[in-house]
């Protein structure tokens, strides 16, 4: 709903689509509770970046997207840099997050149109830090 309000307002936003990296790594060899804690610290991060200008939604187990009520993703990722190195000074490693976004209108008029265009920029950015 929050995604069609903003498309019927004709309101500018950006889709962006997070896949963390190496979750299992994290169950494997810490524990699953570590895990859990990872992912809490990791969404907490996210909420504190977006802030007042958009939503967090999980959409799987290290699946997550956000509507991000502004169209200078460097903003985004500047301060989403700092807020993971904060939350992040646990005995474990943060090992990564792969992200991709698309911006309303200019890569799509629909919800689903918005999130493909996302999901297929976050993996290419997951392809390339694997080789």
């Amino acid at each position: 709903m929050d995604f069609e309000e903003l498309i019927s307002q004709n309101t500018p936003f950006t889709i962006i689509y997070m896949d963390l990296d190496n979750l299992k790594k994290v169950n494997d060899a810490y524990g699953h509770s570590v895990g859990d804690e990872y992912l809490k610290q990791f969404t907490k991060a996210t909420i504190e970046t977006v802030g007042n200008k958009g939503n967090l939604y999980r959409m799987s187990g290290d699946e997550f997207v956000c509507i991000y009520r502004e169209v200078r993703i460097d903003l985004f990722f500047s301060t989403f840099n700092g807020k993971i190195s904060n939350r992040f000074a646990m005995n474990i490693p943060f090992l990564g997050v792969s992200i991709g976004y698309s911006k309303f209108p200019e890569d799509g008029d629909s919800l689903d149109k918005l999130i493909k265009k996302a999901d297929t920029k976050m993996y290419s950015v997951k392809n390339n830090q694997s080789e």
